[in-house]
């Protein structure tokens, strides 16, 4: 009798191991058809964000008289380079990186050169000049 109910009992856990296969496949199919959805719903999500700014306007101010006719702004690190002429003490320029730490810095031109950095887009500078040496403040 022994024998029978070991056997019965190797029929049962066979039967057991099995049943509890066939719900972990069904368990991690469902978990990926999960996974899958909201990973499809976060991309959705992330696309209809608004992008992050990288670039943005600066304005650049001199006082009159100054000997300084244009400005460029030159960014060693990605190759950013624009140049704008002053008209009534001041010039703008768009795109400029707004990352401070790219390297990009302001060389005005004129009679003499000067520069200061560094410098970033969605700025409004104010300059004054000692010789060759530019002083900017952020207004």
């Amino acid at each position: 009798m022994s024998l029978g109910c070991a056997g019965l009992f190797e029929e049962e856990k066979e039967d057991t191991e099995e049943k509890l296969d066939t719900a972990e496949e069904d368990w991690d199919d469902t978990a990926s058809r999960k996974s899958a959805k909201q990973e499809k719903a976060r991309r959705k999500k992330l696309a209809a964000m608004p992008k992050k700014a990288t670039e943005g306007p600066i304005t650049i101010k001199v006082k009159p008289g100054s000997a300084y006719n244009a400005a460029e702004i030159s960014c060693t690190e990605t190759g950013f380079r624009k140049r704008c002429n002053f008209n009534g003490n001041q010039c703008s320029m768009t795109g400029v990186p707004l990352d401070r730490g790219i390297g990009c810095r302001v060389f005005f031109q004129g009679a003499k050169r000067a520069s200061w950095g560094p410098i970033k887009g969605n700025s409004s500078l104010s300059c004054s000049f000692s010789g060759t040496n530019a002083t900017c403040t952020e207004s």
